[in-house]
């Protein structure tokens, strides 16, 4: 079978549709518990709806500032965060890495609108067929 990822943005607008945000999946050790991996949607809006193409430049250094400021605002409360992916245009979000045990609190952050586990899509395998004419 092929594995495939839908783009990012694809991702987030369906996980926040079929996902609460509070399941948990461990994938790895920490002194403070196992380690999820979490898309952070945060309450700004991303940079393709606040501006338009031109100044879409200062728009995402907007949303930068403000997933800046809530990354600080989680280790400020002691939360262990990781960022692994950031996203700015389409979605104003964060994927990282904390200890299950702070997901909950990550959640209660001022700034996030939501706290969701992501999702991998397996497309069918790929069937080819050549036809010869002769």
């Amino acid at each position: 079978m092929y594995r495939h990822s839908i783009s990012a943005a694809s991702a987030l607008l369906l996980v926040s549709l079929v996902l609460p945000g509070d399941l948990a999946h461990a994938d790895s050790g920490e002194p403070s518990g196992p380690s999820v991996t979490r898309i952070v949607t945060l309450d700004n809006a991303p940079a393709a709806q606040e501006a338009a193409p031109q100044d879409r430049a200062a728009a995402r250094r907007t949303v930068s500032d403000a997933q800046q400021q809530l990354i600080g605002a989680a280790h400020e409360s002691g939360i262990t965060v990781s960022v692994q992916r950031r996203y700015r245009n389409v979605v104003n979000g964060l994927l990282v890495k904390v200890p299950a045990g702070q997901a909950d609190r990550l959640a209660a952050l001022p700034g996030v609108a939501q706290v969701t586990e992501p999702v991998t899509y397996e497309m069918p395998e790929k069937r080819l067929s050549c036809r010869f004419r002769g």
